[in-house]
């Protein structure tokens, strides 16, 4: 009876290891695990057919093997696994591996094992603590793996000898160092601290160890988020899950209070008192460094050693907890952080980015707030992280992102916290060919991503999130492109019936400042020509819908000669499209300018350019439609008003020449466009 349990269960076990694709060795290591134990079964099998009046004892070793088989074809077929059970229903690891709950699952075989003697183990229970162990170690490999992947260790320096009895010390360092106050470092192979300040020295916080000989490496650690396995349940390592989620409630306070005494901390009796004081050790150095240590290299040590306040703190950032701090809040707004990589590091980083994709950071992490001017000046790439936590943002398990800074004891920092495994998924990324630097466009995952929205064709909803990310609608320096996203979508519907005919989802791209010219990073396509494909093949009743977009883009100044990296515009793929027919009189068409920045106390939105300004630039536009390939695509100093400026059609923007100031511009045709409800412009 014991083999046979303990061969479904290594049937399953095999079937975990499989699970992770990514990683043969521990598929393989569980499955000659299973197969030799099935070996064993059909060895026991034989042994007991010779010995008499064994039938009934041969009957349930042959109905274990069936047993074993079954389960093992079930979990194959199913995707299941620990013995059939839902994989829908498994804590998967952040490699995706699933969680096992060891003691659980093998009570009666598994219990103790570590502690009891390897002579008083059966052969299969010996078997099993080795493949037990074994899984346990790939699969810890694997978490490592993707945590390392988002962390960057800069040498900036060495330390200098220093006999200082208050353990700082003095560095050399090398020029543009980057570093800040508060930034992590790594002193030598295991000593994290922080910079404390910045002069003609730089100083450190106390070391944990005295450190008296110089010329140990310092680096600076650039933390970024990691990027969970597809079918990850939350961004947690196989160690994090055994080391923290699993405890003994009824030593949980005795355990914390010893941790916060031996750092410093008093543990008052009033519950508020005692959460402001995990947020204050956490912010000054008492905790911080061990503490991120541990989730940083998923030590499962550290991580045992502290984790009764990583609980703790974690829970301080808990939905639908008792006896919150006062005041102490989820947090609406943007956040920012900063990684000063080299350029081929954040250009390879920035790679794995796709749209829509959900990541997390593995530790406790620090953000500023972005409206008190968060930490732009630091750092290469920058997260900027939209944050709506406003009401309830979900279940009595979900942790959510708090500002400190009241109960920080840095007080010169905005900071929020981030608490980990706290998913949020990528909007955009800004490339630093335009930007002085590169920007990562992240949101709480609690909103729709506008991605499936637009790939779901609900224009409606995709309306209202432009409404409130009016910045994020021109993606014409991004990684990824909304104008022709919304074209591609476009060109797949059907018939003119699976189109909202209250809202024009191209036309809401042009209003918050998209460029109808917008070429695709990805395709090499612009909007015109994705639609010309489409107009190419689709029969006469869904050509109606492409047509009606085709209008939107043309009035809007969309060019049908532009080639993108695709190699060809509208008219090379449809040659006799009559565009005439779309041609607007010219008492209809507006020429306007975009200003978000408030000058002369302009709200957001479109400004008309002055009148004859307007006339000479259409005038220009229609010759440059008229004569592709000819240098018609800038014209200079164009005079509206007070100012003179240079055009760019296929960027559609300007410049004024006097303060070198950049706009977006827009060729606007009144009868397909609605008003715009931003501002009071227009």
């Amino acid at each position: 009876a014991a083999a046979a349990a303990a061969a479904a269960a290594a049937a399953s076990l095999a079937r975990a290891a499989a699970a992770v694709s990514r990683d043969e060795r521990a598929a393989a290591t569980a499955g000659a695990a299973a197969a030799a134990l099935l070996e064993k079964l059909c060895s026991l099998r034989r042994q007991l057919a010779d010995v008499p009046r064994s039938g009934k004892l041969a009957e349930l070793v042959k109905r274990a093997q069936d047993e074993l088989r079954q389960r093992f074809n079930m979990d194959m077929q199913t995707g299941g696994s620990l013995g059939g059970m839902s994989s829908q229903t498994v804590e998967r690891t952040v490699s995706g591996f699933p969680y096992l709950e060891f003691a659980r699952l093998f009570p009666e075989y598994l219990h103790d094992m570590d502690s009891r003697a390897s002579g008083s183990l059966s052969w299969i229970q010996q078997h099993l603590q080795t493949m037990l162990s074994n899984l346990r170690e790939e699969a810890s490999k694997l978490d490592q793996q993707i945590l390392t992947k988002a962390t960057f260790a800069i040498q900036v320096g060495k330390t200098l000898p220093s006999s200082d009895p208050s353990n700082k010390f003095r560095i050399d360092v090398s020029d543009g160092h980057g570093l800040r106050p508060m930034d992590e470092i790594v002193i030598g192979s295991d000593e994290y601290n922080r910079v404390r300040a910045l002069g003609s020295i730089i100083t450190f916080f106390q070391l944990a160890c005295p450190l008296e000989e110089g010329g140990l490496e310092i680096k600076k650690l650039c933390i970024g988020p990691v990027f969970p396995a597809s079918n990850a349940s939350s961004g947690k390592t196989l160690n994090f899950l055994e080391q923290i989620e699993i405890f003994d409630p009824e030593l949980e306070e005795q355990r914390l209070e010893q941790i916060v005494r031996d750092h410093g901390g008093n543990w008052p009796n009033d519950a508020k008192k005692r959460k402001e004081q995990l947020i204050s050790l956490y912010t000054g150095e008492a905790l911080y460094r061990k503490v991120n240590q541990a989730m940083y290299t998923d030590d499962p040590k550290l991580l045992k050693e502290h984790a009764a306040y990583i609980r703790a703190l974690r829970d301080v950032f808990k939905q639908g907890q008792a006896d919150p701090i006062d005041g102490f809040e989820p947090f609406s707004g943007e956040v920012t952080r900063r990684m000063k990589l080299d350029e081929e590091a954040v250009i390879e980083y920035v790679e794995r980015f796709a749209r829509g994709q959900e990541v997390c950071w593995s530790a406790f992490t620090s953000t500023s707030e972005a409206c008190k001017g968060g930490n732009d000046e630091f750092g290469d790439l920058e997260f900027k992280i939209r944050c709506n936590m406003s009401g309830k943002v979900g279940d009595d398990d979900h942790y959510f992102p708090a500002s400190v800074s009241r109960w920080s004891k840095i007080t010169t920092e905005s900071e929020v916290i981030l608490p980990p495994h706290t998913f949020f998924r990528i909007v955009n990324v800004q490339v630093a060919s335009v930007w002085t630097h590169t920007v990562v466009i992240m949101e709480t995952t609690n909103d729709p991503c506008v991605w499936k929205v637009i790939q779901a064709q609900t224009w409606g909803v995709f309306e209202a999130w432009a409404q409130t990310n009016c910045d994020l609608v021109d993606t014409r320096y991004c990684k990824f492109s909304i104008i022709n996203a919304v074209a591609k979508a476009v060109a797949k519907a059907v018939s003119p019936e699976a189109q909202d005919p209250k809202v024009n989802p191209l036309t809401i791209c042009i209003q918050y400042g998209a460029n109808p010219n917008e070429v695709d990073k990805e395709t090499g396509n612009t909007p015109l020509s994705t639609l010309a494909r489409a107009h190419s093949r689709s029969t006469p009743q869904g050509a109606s819908g492409v047509v009606e977009a085709i209008k939107t883009l043309l009035h809007e100044g969309a060019d049908p000669n532009l080639k993108g990296p695709g190699g060809q515009s509208f008219l090379d793929i449809l040659p006799g499209y009559d565009l005439e027919a779309h041609n607007p009189e010219a008492k209809d068409i507006d020429w306007m300018y975009w200003v978000q920045d408030g000058v002369d106390g302009k709200s957001t939105g479109w400004y008309r350019w002055d009148a004859s300004a307007a006339a000479l630039v259409e005038s220009k536009f229609q010759d440059w439609l008229a004569e592709p390939g000819k240098a018609l695509g800038k014209i200079l100093s164009i005079q509206s008003t007070n100012f003179s400026y240079d055009v760019d059609f296929s960027m559609m923007r300007q410049r004024n020449t006097t303060t070198s100031t950049i706009r977006k511009i827009r060729r606007h045709v009144e009868e397909t466009t609605k008003k715009l409800v931003i501002g009071k412009a227009w």
